[in-house]
């Protein structure tokens, strides 16, 4: 089975299912989008999906690619032994997740209300 690393993120307005961004009724404006892209090495070029439906391909190196070279695992490695060694907490915990795990509960909940705001933190 050849590695995969898919990314799917939807919107009330658009899609992005790995490098592909797809809409159901207005249709993204492709230069504006361009113009608001603040990440070096990304292109964003016309194109359709297999069905002939319009899309904007995101050009860039994607995490499910078999090159892992850009991956920041070696990184990450080099950090947790440097904590071993020094006796020290690594910069992203235990606590930092959840919290991240905490704010996308949260956005659930307030999508499930309306968008009405829920308060923080969740857990007692």
């Amino acid at each position: 089975m050849p590695y995969a690393f898919n990314v799917e993120m939807m919107g009330d307005k658009a899609t992005l299912r790995d490098d592909l961004i797809l809409w159901n009724e207005q249709a993204i404006d492709l230069e504006s989008l361009r113009r608001a892209c603040p990440i070096d090495g990304v292109t964003l070029g016309e194109d359709s999906t297999a069905t002939g439906a319009p899309a904007i391909r995101v050009i860039a190196d994607m995490p499910g690619s078999a090159d892992v070279t850009h991956h920041p695992f070696q990184g990450e490695i080099d950090e947790l032994v440097e904590c071993i060694l020094e006796g020290r907490e690594t910069h992203l915990n235990v606590h930092d997740a959840q919290k991240t795990m905490e704010i996308c509960l949260a956005a659930d909940r307030s999508a499930e209300r309306g968008g009405r705001p829920v308060r923080l933190p969740l857990g007692r």
